[in-house]
This record gives C-alpha cells, structure tokens and sequence, in this order.
C-alpha cells in the first residue's frame, strides 16, 4: 500500500501533466510558417481531440483517485506530450527526411488518442459523476417544478381576472357605441366611395385612350399600309400584319384591362356608398323606435347592410337582387 509520500509524489505529478495541456498553445503547434506542405494543419483535428481530452480531467474531481491511477494519467499523457513536444520542435532543415518524419509525427498524434483513451475515459466518467451532486440537483429540480405549479396557477388567476375584465370591458364599449350612436361613422365609407369613384373615372378615362389609340392606329396605320400591296402573296400578308396586329392586340388588352378595373371601381363605389347611407340613416330609425328589441333589430340590419356584399351591377357573379330585412324592422318598429 503506498504511503502518504508516494500519494503526494504522483498527484503532484499528475498535476504537473495536466497543467502542460492547461497552457499549451494549439495554434503554435499548427506550424503555419513551414508552408502548406511541411505544416501540421493536418493532425489539428486529432491534436485537438486529445489535447481537450486532457483539459477535461481539469474540471474533475481527482482527489480521490489511486495512485496507480494517477500513474497511468501521468505516463499516457507524458507520451502525448512527448509527441506535441516533438511537433513544436520539427525543423525540416536539420531533419535528413522531412517529409517522411512530418508523416510520421501525424501518425504518432493520431495512435495516441488510441493509447490515452482507455487509461482517460474511465476517470474522466467517473470524476465527473462524482463531481456532480445529483442529490442537491435532484432537489434543485423537483424545488424548481414546484414552483413552475405555483406560478402556472398564479399566471392561470391572472388571466382569468383579465379575461373577465375584458369581457366588461367589452359590454360597456357595447353599450357606449349604442348610445354614441355609428352614423358619425358613415364618413369612413364616404371617403372610400369618393375615392373608388376617382380611380373608376381614372380607369375609364385610360379606357377610353386605348380605345381611341387602336382606332386610329387601324385608320392610320395598318389600312393605308396594307392598301399599299398590289396582289400581295400570303407571306406579305403576314409580314406586314403581324407587326401592326402586336400593337393592336397590345392597346386592345390596355382597354380591356382599363374596363375590367373600372368596373371593379365602380363596384366598390356603389357599395360604399350604399354602407354610408345605411351609417347615416341608422340614428333615425333608431330614435323613432321605442323598443330596445327594436332597436336591436335596427342595430342588426344596419351591420347586415354594411358587412353584407350589395348588388352594384358591375361585378359578375353577384346574386341579382339580394334579400333584405327592412320590411321585418319596420313590422317590429309599428307594434
């Protein structure tokens, strides 16, 4: 059994390894001044490896570990060192084959990582067990659970009182919109009516240019063109229309396009304008009525006018003349 003296012989040892690769420099042991070919940008992986392999056991609790453990420790990472010294010092100008010893300099780092691993990982994953006090964790994370359960009940109150506070939030601006009344509003759609009004007439005005601008291209130009050939052959026919018939196609789509768009135009402008009467008719009926299931009604087919698409007579695929619940409101207004 080893004294006390052997212990702090090979801790002191092992520690003295283990502080080599604390310090060592993985750059200076690239060796970029060789050159591309003489360097070792090619071991920097398993340098890398094995070098870290070490710094890890840095992190760990090795107080405990044997001493015949700690020897292990100490030659594996002696014989690393050996090699990484043996790098550092490489001088292809003293050496007799410099290509053959880089090449085998590389082959030596990379067998290490073979050698080091079984006398390295079987302290690494044991200091870092013991090193790590699962118990305290443990606690740490069911206290920590705990409190998650609190706060999702806390956070769980919380929005339950705001969800509640909304929703009296929400009937009070309910009931201040009733009595605020919403023809005030009828303006938004004004607005938008005079302007879908404005780009309706801008479309038809640029409708009407390329429908004046084809007809006198024809006049102008392609029937004087084409009267000018005397018995003309089917490819002088082609020739002399495929030219004229592009720009004719090209300010009939323009025209087309302008229609399309102004009708579209219009569309929206007969809608906004029917929503915007609707706004604005809807405080009298209101006021006429004595009833508040009246003015419910009142209330409810005033939105139905101005959420419901209208029958503008502009855009294909409306259904012609769309039911309407006035007669009912009027009904309810007279009992």
């Amino acid at each position: 059994m080893p004294n006390q003296q052997q212990i702090d012989q090979a801790r002191e040892k092992m520690d003295e390894t283990l502080d080599w690769f604390k310090t060592c420099d993985l750059e200076v042991l690239r060796r970029d001044e060789l050159g591309e070919k003489l360097s070792f940008e090619q071991a920097m992986p398993n340098i890398e490896r094995v070098v870290t392999f070490y710094r890890n056991l840095l992190d760990c609790n090795l107080a405990e570990l044997p001493v015949v453990t700690m020897n292990q420790i100490s030659s594996a990472g002696a014989a690393t060192i050996e090699i990484l010294g043996r790098i550092g010092r490489f001088d292809p100008e003293k050496a007799q084959n410099p290509f053959p010893e880089r090449t085998q300099l590389i082959q030596q780092i990379r067998d290490r990582w073979e050698a080091d691993y079984p006398a390295v990982a079987p302290v690494l994953a044991y200091a870092t067990k013991s090193s790590a006090d699962f118990q305290r964790l443990e606690r740490e994370a069911r206290g920590t659970l705990s409190e998650l359960g609190e706060s999702k009940k806390q956070f769980k109150k919380t929005t339950d009182d705001i969800l509640a506070s909304m929703t009296s939030a929400l009937g009070e601006v309910q009931d201040a919109a009733k009595k605020a009344g919403v023809a005030q509003h009828a303006t938004h759609f004004n607005d938008e009516a005079d302007l879908s009004k404005r780009i309706a007439i801008g479309w038809l005005v640029a409708g009407v240019v390329f429908g004046l601008g084809a007809t006198a291209y024809v006049l102008w130009h392609v029937e004087p063109a084409l009267s000018t050939l005397t018995n003309p052959t089917a490819m002088q026919l082609v020739q002399a229309s495929i030219p004229r018939l592009l720009i004719v196609f090209i300010l009939t789509f323009g025209m087309i396009w302008s229609a399309k768009n102004f009708t579209s135009s219009a569309h929206n402008y007969v809608v906004n304008r029917h929503r915007r009467n609707a706004l604005a008719s809807f405080q009298t009926f209101v006021e006429g009525a004595s009833k508040p299931d009246v003015k419910d009604a009142v209330l409810m087919q005033a939105t139905h006018a101005i959420f419901t698409p209208q029958d503008s007579g502009f855009a294909k695929g409306e259904v012609p003349n769309p039911t309407s619940q006035v007669v009912e409101v009027f009904r309810g207004m007279k009992e």
